[in-house]
């Protein structure tokens, strides 16, 4: 109990020294020692970081594609190219990690095309943005460059 106790203050001390212990616990076979609790919440606290991060780069994913469809600014198109390429990588690596997370994915399209076509709205007010989603919703189509080329802005 007082091991249990001092553990638990340890992960809220210093989360280092806590995922050090808790590794040695666990190669060492040491379960009564082991702090179940908090590593429970670390489990979950990854699988939570893995979905933030899918749904942030489907959203920066959009929003710098909404900018190459409908932001007339040709010297900013490679720019904008070069981040598009950079979140479908990450995208791709996320699913290539967890394939479990491709139907989330799939399902968080409709949610951060909003949120990027709001973002987008406010930086370019004067840029009529297709309020429905012109991009494909197809996972192999919107991971591969030019996706954007393929949808109704162009």
């Amino acid at each position: 109990m007082t091991q249990a106790l001092t553990r638990q203050k340890l992960y809220e001390r210093d989360l280092n020294l806590w995922f050090e212990e808790t590794l040695g616990c666990l190669r060492s076979r040491d379960l009564q020692n082991l702090d179940i609790e908090a590593l429970i919440e670390e489990i979950e606290g990854l699988a939570g970081r893995d979905r933030r991060e899918i749904k942030s780069f489907l959203k920066l994913l959009f929003i710098h594609a909404l900018k190459r469809c409908y932001v007339l600014s040709p010297e900013t198109y490679n720019h904008w190219i070069s981040e598009i390429e950079e979140f479908q990588s990450q995208l791709s690596e996320a699913i290539e990690q967890s394939p479990s997370l491709k139907r989330f994915l799939l399902d968080s399209i409709p949610e951060a095309y909003t949120k990027g076509l709001i973002k987008v709205q406010k930086l370019y007010p004067n840029v009529s943005f297709s309020n429905q989603n012109p991009f494909s919703n197809q996972l192999d189509i919107l991971l591969e460059s030019p996706f954007w080329e393929k949808s109704d802005c162009v």
